[in-house]
């Protein structure tokens, strides 16, 4: 995970962050590999049908940056390139079928995209179950440092 500055982030980042909802210190850190090493994920969701939100924000190679997006097994997101510098994306996946307990959420780098970085990354995933999928959450805990810091003031 690296982390770089909030403050960075572009006019039009913030308000689309605003406009999903989103807290801007969920953009301000990453999780990344270095190609030919994936990002991957196995998420103990339980079965049914989940909502995955991906969102990330380029830090270091604006525009430059290609891989796939893989959720359960299937490419959700061919050749993904990340936008330019401080700028964002959210990218919304319906209707994810998990059928053994954990949902396995892989980004690999893809030469395809003709984009001169290969390392894929994100700075934060949401899953939510759909209508009628129930997640247990106990002994759980989600919250990002926005929402902790708000706490202590």
């Amino acid at each position: 995970t690296a982390a770089a500055s909030v403050k960075d982030l572009t006019a039009a980042a913030k308000k689309k962050a605003d406009d999903a909802g989103y807290d801007h210190e969920l953009f301000g850190a990453v999780s990344w590999a270095a190609n030919p090493a994936t990002v991957k994920y196995d998420l103990k969701t339980g079965n049914g049908l989940f909502n995955v939100t991906y969102m990330v924000r380029e830090h270091w190679s604006p525009n430059n940056r290609g891989y796939d997006i893989i959720i359960e097994g299937d490419i959700v997101e061919k050749l993904y390139v990340t936008p330019g510098k401080g700028e964002i994306d959210i990218k919304e996946y319906k209707k994810i079928d998990v059928t053994d307990g954990s949902m396995e959420v892989e980004l690999k780098g893809n030469a395809a995209t003709k984009k001169g970085d290969l390392n894929p990354m994100f700075s934060a995933l949401e899953v939510l179950g759909q209508a009628g999928t129930a997640v247990g959450s106990a002994g759980k805990l989600t919250a990002t440092w926005g929402t902790i810091k708000q706490g202590f003031r």
